[in-house]
């Protein structure tokens, strides 16, 4: 682990936006991060709903392969 985003706000959505900004403006160099899926995550309907499961990642895996 290189580092840990940490966010929160007065309700989901507030935290959810923060998350987002937070993630765009965030550079590490050299090495290949999960910041770009975290983002696909972040925008899914479904996640910002908060209608998710265990196997919500491994859905979109699938989907991305496909």
């Amino acid at each position: 682990m290189i580092g840990k985003l940490i966010v929160y706000g007065k309700d989901r959505k507030q935290a959810l936006e923060r998350c987002r900004r937070a993630l765009e403006e965030f550079i590490v160099e050299g090495v290949s991060t999960t910041i770009p899926f975290t983002l696909e995550v972040l925008n899914k309907k479904d996640f910002i709903q908060g209608k998710f499961d265990t196997g919500f990642l491994e859905k979109m895996i699938d989907e991305k392969i496909k």
